[in-house]
């Protein structure tokens, strides 16, 4: 049997310090998708948060015993097309990709399997047509963990925005976040978020 633990297997990678930047070399990683606009309290990206642990739990139990693998946290990239970008952009006008991690093994066929049969069992998952598998290589980024509420990661942010400055990295791709714990039952000053940025590091 084998087992992947996303929290677990590349725990190095999703753990950085809260006070302390540092940066990232990420391999590929296969993950479930759903896009959308608007910010993290628009319905949409509410059920796509829903839909998406509905289909992981539905390939989890789908590919046991064969694989076997704990379900990852929530991953979100954030970005806005207009000037200025998410800081200075209603988070109406954001947008957004909702993933969640999942065995480098999981193909469209499994995928295609879990969604017909929630379709069957459990009507109420909203947002079953827009989800996709994907292969996702986000190569080098720079990140630090926000420990607090959602809303107070300004200081996070400042700090990874700083770094970046002060060490002549420029950045692209679309701001990440990675949700590690369930805003449901964890107190918010205990939340605990990694903020990432893809970046094109200098030559040495």
């Amino acid at each position: 049997m084998s087992r992947l633990d996303s929290t677990q297997s590349y725990a190095q990678l999703i753990d950085p310090p809260p006070t302390q930047v540092v940066e990232a070399d990420l391999p590929p990683f296969r993950y479930l998708m759903i896009d959308g606009a608007g910010g993290p309290l628009a319905p949409r990206y509410q059920d796509a948060i829903t839909t998406l642990y509905a289909v992981a739990h539905a390939l989890q139990r789908a590919l046991q015993p064969g694989i076997d693998f704990a379900i990852g946290p929530i991953e979100t990239l954030w970005w806005a097309d207009a000037p200025g970008g998410l800081h200075l952009t209603d988070p109406a006008d954001w947008r957004w990709t909702a993933m969640i991690v999942v065995p480098d093994g999981v193909g469209e066929a499994h995928l295609a399997a879990a969604i017909d049969g929630l379709r069957r069992e459990t009507p109420k998952v909203l947002l079953l047509d827009p989800v996709r598998i994907e292969t996702f290589d986000e190569g080098a980024c720079v990140q630090i963990m926000h420990v607090g509420p959602y809303a107070a990661d300004t200081e996070a942010s400042r700090r990874l925005r700083d770094y970046m400055t002060d060490n002549g990295i420029a950045a692209r791709g679309h701001h990440h976040e990675i949700y590690l714990t369930d805003p449901r039952t964890t107190a918010p000053e205990l939340m605990r978020t990694v903020i990432r940025q893809p970046v094109h590091l200098p030559e040495p």
